[in-house]
């Protein structure tokens, strides 16, 4: 099972990767509708963390996502066989850390993408 968290691990920066890329190519000229008056595509380049707060700090943030990535690798390997549920909680919070980490250290900030009508931030 645990050659399976690693794959999935693995995958999921690629396909976080892939995402951006398609959703860049689809909101070149402004945002998608996905769901009326509830969703749309909008590329939104994040230099800070939650609504945009503490813009710029990237080095810190890439510190801390790295910690944070390596204390959930250590949970996962602790505890992987305890619940598989925790487990794929871990995997995906470890897959999206890197992604998050990846974008921060090529890009200097993260992608955002998923809009909500009744919540302005992206």
């Amino acid at each position: 099972m645990l050659i399976l968290y690693i794959v999935l691990i693995a995958l999921i920066p690629v396909l976080a990767e892939a995402l951006r890329y398609i959703v860049h190519s689809l909101t070149q000229g402004g945002g998608v509708t996905l769901i009326p008056w509830v969703l749309d595509l909008t590329r939104s380049e994040n230099r800070g963390v939650a609504f945009g707060l503490f813009q710029n700090s990237t080095v810190f943030f890439a510190i801390t996502t790295s910690i944070m990535i390596i204390a959930f690798v250590i949970l996962l390997i602790r505890n992987y066989k305890k619940s598989k549920l925790f487990s794929f909680s871990c995997v995906l919070i470890i897959g999206g850390g890197i992604a998050n980490l990846f974008e921060r250290i090529v890009y200097g900030y993260v992608f955002d993408y998923l809009k909500l009508s009744f919540f302005p931030p992206v």
